[in-house]
């Protein structure tokens, strides 16, 4: 279990620090030889950079980059924080394996992302989790945290993609549909997602609630099923993803206003 206000790892070029409580800022600006990713997993803070008078103000899911050598202060707050300092021979091997497809210049050319709503959200977060939960203890855990800092560093370098993490949310529905485990509760662990959070993301998107839009793509499978093919009853109930006969007749028969045997029978004519 993670501790709070912690130092995770520090190494001559990489330093780790998770924080869940109060932050302590520092008495006048700080700067050092490293490069800094912070990411809010919750709370926020007021920053600062004296030396071009820019502030700016991160919350919950807002990371914060500053470059080697650029001098920063920021405010107290609560909230959780995760830090991740590293210098660039920490991670050049990886550079170099990478070839032109990344830049560390691109990363630190900005010095605030807001990831709400972003689908790269959950690719970052899994590798900050990734990191925190790292047993310090395992010989091969600094390379496993080297491999999930320059993932979260090439995550960062893509451009924010055009669609949202409802698109990506309906896509998912869409894609596994038919799969009888596929629940509300499953989406959510799968997204990361709080439950009535994903509940208001794909009412937004589809004007529907969750059972209401999963049991539209499998009726309009089943549909297709019972006029294309004669696959028999029960192979169409678990083909379109109902757990029992019982419970595809009864969604059919709402949807439809006639059995599933009736509407086969209706459109072979």
């Amino acid at each position: 279990m993670i501790v709070s206000d912690i130092e995770i790892f520090r190494t001559e070029s990489l330093r780790v620090y998770f924080t869940r409580t109060r932050m302590k800022a520092p008495d006048g600006p700080v700067s050092h030889d490293l490069h800094e990713v912070n990411y809010y997993l919750s709370g926020a803070n007021r920053w600062e950079f004296p030396d071009t008078g820019e502030t700016l103000h991160a919350s919950t899911n807002s990371v914060v980059l500053i470059g080697r050598g650029v001098r920063h202060r920021y405010d107290d707050s609560d909230g959780e924080r995760c830090s991740i300092l590293f210098d660039e021979r920490y991670i050049e091997n990886a550079i170099a394996e990478a070839a032109g497809d990344f830049s560390l210049v691109k990363v630190f050319d900005r010095r605030h992302i807001d990831l709400a709503g972003d689908v790269r959200r959950h690719r970052i977060e899994a590798g900050i989790r990734a990191i925190l939960n790292e047993p310090k203890d395992d010989g091969r855990s600094l390379t496993r945290v080297r491999m999930a800092v320059f993932d979260i560093l090439m995550t960062l370098a893509d451009d924010p993609p055009q669609h949202t993490v409802e698109d990506e949310i309906v896509r998912y529905i869409k894609e596994n549909f038919f799969h009888p485990e596929l629940s509300l509760r499953a989406l959510a662990d799968e997204t990361g997602m709080q439950y009535n959070a994903l509940s208001r993301a794909i009412k937004r998107r589809t004007g529907k609630t969750f059972i209401e839009h999963l049991s539209a793509l499998r009726i309009e499978r089943a549909c297709r099923l019972l006029t294309e093919t004669d696959i028999p009853l029960t192979g169409v109930s678990f083909d379109c993803g109902f757990g029992d006969l019982s419970n595809f007749y009864r969604v059919f028969k709402r949807h439809c206003r006639i059995s599933p045997g009736e509407y086969r029978t209706e459109k072979h004519g």
